[in-house]
């Protein structure tokens, strides 16, 4: 790279996840390299199936963090449009419980299932929708 090296290019793209390919293998140089900003830093010579594994990782990372910042800019929206609503506090409940990331399932006094939320239809591969499944006690 004429006129500029990996390091400077690496600081040059702060919003882009940069790997270091290099044969480059001092602690001093790796380091470096993550100061610089580097998300992973592999030695040469490489072994291809580590590579596409580490790219296949960095990817979905980044596409998670992607989709939990929009996730929090939805949630944020949600509560200020909450602040100004006549019912906060289930409109409230109702933003969390939809917009959380963990799976959750309300049951009834029963112990049916009266709702599932995002996460969870996911984790379960089902669709977001209210049930009435009944589910025995232990």
């Amino acid at each position: 790279m004429p006129g500029t090296d990996g390091f400077q290019m690496c600081r040059d793209l702060q919003h882009i996840p940069v790997i270091f390919i290099t044969a480059l293998s001092d602690p001093e140089s790796e380091e470096k390299g993550f100061d610089a900003g580097a998300v992973d830093y592999i030695h040469k010579p490489i072994r291809l199936p580590a590579v596409r594994a580490r790219v296949r990782t960095h990817i979905s990372m980044s596409g998670m963090l992607d989709h939990m910042i929009t996730l929090n800019q939805d949630l944020k929206k949600r509560l200020e449009k909450l602040d100004n609503s006549s019912d906060p506090g289930r409109d409230l409940f109702e933003s969390v419980f939809m917009a959380t990331s963990e799976g959750i399932v309300l049951l009834d006094a029963q112990c049916k299932i009266v709702a599932v939320n995002v996460a969870f239809s996911v984790l379960r591969d089902t669709p977001n929708k209210m049930y009435s499944i009944a589910v025995t006690r232990r």
